[in-house]
């Protein structure tokens, strides 16, 4: 495996190109610029520290190994010894050479002849743009992974060549112009501001401002004193630019008077975009705001403008409307804005790109960037940053690893360094790595104690130790101590590591990320163990301590895991009371879980317990959370048969379809047929009904489930008038009934109402006897003595029918006594009615009797009507024959 070359590549730059000392033996003065410096006795940072020195202490560079990022070596009054080469570290005083005696290093020749002749050019190219001094700034360009020196050189040319044309424009720039120096001209006035503008240069801020107020008062109208008024804004703001909350007023104040004095300034629209840039760092966005926009109406081509511009697109960010942020920033590319401004804009559209998930859109913009300007990536370090995150959610470990090595390389000592290499140690775990993972979690333990990524990395060691039971001797044989774990030859074992980044959270967070990702893990490495019941209570802590925690997905996930895991143990042991138990006691968790399984497992638990109202509650639980074909039969069944009973018939219908289709062999399909049958008996489809009973007799059943189904299919047929097949039916049932105990004693009624319904009182009453023989309760015989009084009425045995007619009306029960009663005073009427109509009948007869003896007269009447015609004719008759 490859590892990091933490080693600087050649650095050219003008005024100390060919190492610390010249050809005629001239070495370069320098001073401290950092607050405390290390002198090392060798030039490595293993080495001891010999003195520490003082920022501004005066020091001579008498030899340099390496370019930026290398060693110098530096001697004073007091010590001699090695610094690291960096410009925050030691500022070179270009303008003070010593010469010492001329040494004749071959090294130091060999390392000259290495620089091209190319370097020459540049330089002529720096003294045509300005007869000044050109300051260039410092980059670095570290070698990783086979970046061979030439390739290293042709990136620092490509930097130098970078330097030159952005000196171009900064000498159009106003802020740069701001800053700039002026020949001394031996004037009172020049002296004073010189004063000024040296001290800010030199970055002595407090001395800049009393010297600038000072120079204000006594020359409140003279020729430098416009540069001095922003000049002296700018002072104000960088001395406070860690407090600018509260040392807010007193920079805009500064800024305002300034461009209040010199309202027609080339030195306003800065001061414009400081203010605006005020606003938004204390988040006073719509104000900010504000400034940008009266920029950009002054100047829209100036390079303000497309500074406010780029911060107008951050806002646009922070409130969410990213497409317009990303237009803004477009805009900002495609106008002549400087380099600068051109690769600040493109490095926040990847940001807001890689924020929208747009991953690959967000490389395109780099990818370009780096194309369109090679040496970017070592000017912007961020830059290797953002591609680092962005490999890393594209899944490119290597990549991600290249980049993030780069920007670590180029910023060793950035706040975030711990967690850019725990990061990498991951990657390395991700790509089954784990010896090189572990040996950078292992750098990251030593180098950066008492740090998050050193919290994250002993983490890391924990779940490797627990994964593969590592050795301390090939992992952490270097470390000697890591608070708050230690660690030497014999590491802790994960679950004291854990406990212990629980018991000492980092600061007075006690909402320490880390802390509750020990304990999240601690509840892992329980169920891991099988010892279900710890990794539950470490899980209720969790919860309990950090009810908001940003690890609610993950601790979902592991609480349903182990809270299925806990009842699958019991369901196996069939300990079904243990179920409900730890439902009972746990309903705040199970709330808590968005998975149908321990549902499922709980209402299983409750059918074995034949406690059904709770199986359907559970079941009704779990279904929300299962797709339809995922639904198991009982579920199905459970939910139809609630939902019958409360009346909602057409989704119970939809559930026991679902059932039927999806498990036509399951022991729960019979269930459904029958209950799709009492359904479409509760709508009077008869015919549909019959045929859900007939399905479900193809199963097989017991005799008395037999018995059952064959009574509801006759009761169905013989509602549709099919009798000869009901009556088939229900003379199966009445052969298979006696196979059914007195718990179903209910079926002897059903199977005699069917008979009765048929018109074989008969039969129905010998089964309404056997019913009455088996029935133990009061109130079950009387209704079957009722039944049985109605088909002896059929019967014609009317005594034994008003028999128990009467012993029923004299029973206690009011509902069937009053209906025994009225049964015979219906009785009583009808014989009545019947008395009354025979002697009725009597009477018409004598009248029929009467009517007939007048009938005779009549007809004697009209036989001798008729012999009178025939006289009467004979008399006629004898008149023509006369005539």
């Amino acid at each position: 495996m490859k590892y990091i070359l933490f080693a600087s590549v050649v650095f050219l730059f003008t005024a100390f190109s060919a190492g610390a000392v010249d050809n005629n033996g001239a070495v370069l003065q320098g001073e401290v610029s950092c607050w405390h410096l290390n002198v090392r006795k060798e030039p490595s940072r293993d080495s001891s520290v010999v003195d520490i020195l003082q920022k501004g202490t005066k020091v001579t560079i008498l030899d340099q190994r390496g370019g930026i990022g290398g060693w110098l070596k530096i001697s004073t009054k007091q010590v001699t010894g090695y610094v690291r080469n960096r410009p925050k570290y030691v500022a070179f005083d270009r303008n003070k050479k010593v010469v010492i005696e001329k040494n004749s290093n071959e090294a130091e020749k060999k390392d000259a002849d290495k620089i091209p002749a190319k370097l020459d050019s540049q330089k002529k190219i720096v003294e045509a743009i300005t007869n000044k001094e050109v300051i260039i700034t410092n980059k670095e360009v570290i070698m990783i992974d086979g970046l061979n020196e030439e390739e290293a050189l042709n990136s620092d040319l490509s930097l130098l060549d970078s330097e030159i044309n952005n000196e171009k424009k900064e000498l159009e720039d106003p802020e740069k112009k701001l800053t700039q120096m002026e020949v001394d001209d031996g004037q009172d006035d020049t002296a004073l501001f010189l004063e000024g503008l040296n001290a800010y240069r030199e970055q002595n801020l407090s001395g800049t401002i009393e010297k600038l107020n000072h120079f204000i008062k006594i020359y409140p109208s003279g020729r430098y004193t416009e540069r001095a008024c922003f000049l002296l804004a700018k002072s104000y703001e960088q001395l406070y630019s860690d407090s600018i909350p509260t040392h807010f007023n007193d920079i805009r104040n500064h800024y305002k008077d300034a461009v209040n004095r010199f309202p027609r300034s080339i030195y306003v629209p800065g001061a414009m975009l400081a203010i605006g840039n005020l606003y938004f760092k204390t988040k006073c966005y719509t104000e900010a705001m504000g400034y940008y926009n009266l920029i950009l109406r002054k100047d829209k081509s100036a390079l303000c403008a497309m500074s406010a511009m780029i911060q107008k697109a951050k806002i646009f960010y922070l409130k969410k409307r990213r497409r317009k942020a990303l237009s803004v920033l477009k805009e900002v590319v495609s106008r002549d804005a400087d380099i600068r401004q051109r690769t600040e804009a493109k490095i926040e559209m990847s940001k807001i790109l890689y924020e929208m998930n747009a991953f690959h859109e967000s490389l395109d913009v780099l990818s370009e960037l780096r194309t369109t300007n090679p040496q970017s990536i070592y000017q912007y370090p961020e830059i290797s940053l953002s591609l680092g995150d962005i490999y890393y959610q594209l899944g490119d470990n290597a990549s991600v690893r290249e980049n993030l090595f780069r920007f670590y390389n180029s910023c060793p000592d950035r706040e975030m360094s711990h967690l850019i290499l725990t990061r990498i140690g991951d990657t390395y775990q991700d790509d089954g790595l784990i010896k090189d993972a572990v040996k950078i979690y292992q750098m990251v333990c030593e180098r950066y104690p008492d740090t998050e990524g050193a919290r994250i990395s002993i983490i890391r060691l924990a779940e490797q130790q627990e994964e593969w039971n590592l050795k301390t001797e090939s992992i952490v044989e270097n470390i000697i101590e890591l608070s708050p774990v230690k660690i030497g030859k014999d590491i802790d074992k994960p679950e004291e590591i854990y406990k212990n980044i629980i018991n000492n959270p980092s600061g007075k967070d006690k909402k320490d990320s880390l802390a509750q990702l020990a304990m999240f893990k601690l509840a892992v490495l329980y169920q891991k163990q099988k010892d279900y019941n710890k990794s539950l209570e470490t899980l209720k802590k969790f919860f309990k301590r950090y009810p908001r925690t940003s690890l609610k997905k993950e601790y979902k996930y592991i609480l349903q895991n182990t809270m299925e895991l806990i009842l699958k143990k019991d369901m196996e042991r069939k300990k079904y009371a243990n179920i409900i138990n730890i439902y009972d006691r746990e309903k705040e968790l199970f709330s808590k879980i968005d998975s149908p399984e321990p549902f499922l497992m709980i209402a299983k638990a409750c059918i074995h317990l034949n406690l059904e109202n709770m199986a359907t509650e559970m079941f009704s639980i779990a279904d929300p959370l299962l797709p339809d074909k995922e639904k198991p039969p009982e579920l199905l069944f459970f939910l139809s048969r609630s939902l019958s009973e409360k009346e909602e018939l057409k989704s119970a219908l939809t559930r026991l379809n679902l059932l039927i289709n999806n498990y036509p062999s399951d022991k729960y399909a019979q269930y459904a047929y029958r209950l799709k049958g009492s359904i479409f008996l509760t709508q009077k489809r008869y015919v549909q009904a019959a045929e859900m009973f007939s399905s479900a007799l193809k199963y097989p059943l017991t005799p008395c489930k037999r018995t059952i189904l064959l009574t509801d299919k006759a009761g169905a047929l013989a509602r549709c008038s099919f009798n000869e097949k009901a009556l088939e039916a229900v003379r199966e049932a009445d052969s298979l009934k006696e196979a059914c105990d007195s718990v179903h004693d209910y079926i002897y009624q059903e199977i005699g109402d069917v008979y009765l319904n048929l018109s074989y009182p008969k039969e129905a009453a010998a089964i309404f006897n056997q019913a009455i023989e088996m029935a133990k309760d009061k109130a079950n015989i009387i209704p079957l003595k009722f039944k049985v009084a109605q088909c002896y009425w059929l019967l014609n045995k009317r005594k034994d029918s008003l028999a128990l007619y009467d012993q029923i009306s004299s029973f206690d029960d009011p509902f069937w006594s009053n209906l025994a009663k009225e049964r015979i005073e219906e009785i009583n009427f009808n014989r009545e009615i019947r008395a009354q109509k025979s002697e009725v009948g009597g009477q018409k007869s004598d009248v029929r009797g009467q009517k007939s003896e007048v009938g005779g007269q009549k007809s004697e009447v009209r036989g001798q009507r008729s012999e009178v015609r025939s006289q009467r004719s004979e008399v006629r008759g004898r008149r023509t024959s006369k005539e």
